[in-house]
């Protein structure tokens, strides 16, 4: 009587396992994704404690909760979906999408943060803690540095030649940030001769220089992304979403931080440059989403290409052909 041997396995079958769409993605498309999704959470709690009955013409609010705090990360998961080896061949475009992913983290859990901090909280006599003053100087400089950092990662991966007229441009985005920080500054001189304790005199001033270093680290962002859709850099569509969406995003910068100045119509611009700069959020990510910026090695894995479908002109002594 002989013994019934087991089947063989299939040859080459493998062990069950996740598919591989999902396992070939860089590791950092998950933890942005899942940044999103916190964001999605915490926007839709702060709703709700203001709306605890869900209300159609509340719905404004929720997106304005949502946007941009949801699509920044987005920003990087459409980097490295479509560049899954971004982080080495786009490091600084990445430490600047990452920067941008914890400032708006920071923004969403302001008021939890906050409230761990030490010092005093007798907000009616304006006294401000060093700690809070610690935490705001530490979140405008994590956002300063995000657009910096993404401003320098577009400009490096940036290929057409520069346009003629990208340093007029520079000039004129910068002399339009100069007029609206003075326009911003001038309800402030209000203030002047009142009474403030020191904590909030040095805090106001920190914080209105961090907002000046932040406008001009928009103008720059703003330069990079206009400049790469006139020079015509690739992928096209990509740039032409880039440099209109930071365009619009430098305007209502500019907008809103003149309101002050407008009067009785200062709240329908308010909630105009609100919704623009909710719209100019998305473009961005159309943007990315389209393949913005192409790979730093597009340009050269082209030419080789061309290269290698002519015939070499000549050959190297003793080879075959020789």
């Amino acid at each position: 009587m002989s013994e019934t041997l087991p089947p063989r396995p299939i040859p080459g079958a493998r062990p069950p396992h996740l598919p591989d769409v999902l396992t070939r993605q860089s590791p950092f498309v998950y933890a942005f994704f899942a940044v999103a999704l916190l964001q999605v959470w915490r926007g839709w709690e702060l709703w709700v404690d203001v709306f605890p009955i869900a209300r159609v013409d509340a719905i404004p609010d929720l997106l304005r909760l949502w946007i941009p705090s949801v699509v920044v990360p987005l920003y990087g998961v459409a980097l490295f979906l479509r560049h899954p080896d971004a982080r080495r061949t786009m490091p600084l475009l990445v430490v600047g999408l990452a920067l941008l992913t914890a400032g708006e983290l920071l923004t969403a859990f302001d008021m939890p943060i906050r409230q761990l901090l030490p010092g005093p909280r007798s907000f009616p006599e304006f006294e401000i803690s060093a700690a809070d003053t610690a935490f705001s100087v530490f979140s405008g400089l994590v956002a300063l540095f995000g657009v910096l950092y993404v401003g320098a990662g577009l400009a490096a991966a940036r290929r057409a030649v520069r346009s003629t007229a990208e340093r007029p441009l520079s000039i004129w985005l910068g002399a339009l940030a100069v007029v609206s920080i003075v326009l911003s500054l001038i309800p402030l001189t209000e203030l002047i001769g009142r009474d403030y304790p020191a904590t909030v005199l040095v805090a106001g001033a920190i914080g209105i220089v961090l907002s000046v270093l932040l406008t001009f680290a928009w103008v720059y962002l703003a330069a990079v992304g206009i400049g790469g859709w006139l020079a015509r850099d690739e992928p096209r569509r990509a740039w032409i979403c880039a440099g209109a969406s930071v365009g619009l995003l430098f305007v209502t910068r500019l907008v809103v931080s003149a309101i002050g100045l407008i009067g009785s119509a200062a709240y329908g611009v308010a909630v105009t440059a609100t919704y623009v700069a909710m719209a100019a959020w998305l473009l961005l990510l159309a943007g990315f989403a389209l393949g913005l910026p192409a790979p730093p090695n597009a340009a050269s894995a082209d030419v080789e290409t061309d290269a290698m479908g002519d015939p070499p002109a000549a050959t190297q002594p003793g080879s075959v052909a020789g």
